[in-house]
């Protein structure tokens, strides 16, 4: 069940990854603006927002599962 969980993460983290590469490339023009300007002049957050939620999710649940077993094992 664990191996399960994980690798169901895993799958929705890399396909949010390609999704996001994607939209990314396709919108090719903005690797001249981040040139031109920076990173405050492009739309890039909604890009890389989904990605950040998606990583603490993962980090967040891997933590408290972590913390579960440990607990698990000073009961015994």
């Amino acid at each position: 069940m664990k191996t399960l969980f994980i690798n169901t993460l895993l799958f929705l983290a890399g396909a949010c990854l390609i999704i996001s590469l994607f939209l990314f490339i396709n919108r090719g023009y903005i690797f001249a603006r981040i040139l031109e300007h920076g990173f405050a002049a492009t739309n890039i957050m909604p890009l890389v927002t989904p990605l950040i939620v998606l990583w603490l999710g993962i980090c967040i649940s891997l933590l408290y599962k972590k913390m579960q077993s440990k607990q698990k094992e000073k009961k015994k």
